[in-house]
């Protein structure tokens, strides 16, 4: 079994009252992404968080933890563990 490293992230949800989209945003990492309500705008976020975090490991980037304790809401994504 391949050993992973949990990562969690704060994420911010609006509303935009041009388009009536649910707005997700990670402000640490300057991801954003959007639904028709806030359940597929926090899927939505959490696959592009994945997907992001899987491109800096390919790349051989760190990935940065997320530094805020501020109460709120959360997504964690499992990152594989690449041997160095």
């Amino acid at each position: 079994m391949q050993n992973q490293d949990v990562f969690r992230y704060r994420v911010v949800l609006s509303h935009d009252a041009d388009s009536g989209l649910v707005i997700a945003e990670i402000p640490s990492l300057n991801l954003a992404d959007q639904g028709k309500d806030g359940q597929e705008a926090l899927q939505n976020i959490q696959d592009m968080l994945s997907f992001h975090l899987e491109c800096l490991v390919l790349e051989g980037e760190e990935i940065p933890r997320e530094e805020s304790l501020e109460e709120g809401l959360y997504v964690q994504v499992k990152v594989p563990v690449v041997a160095a």
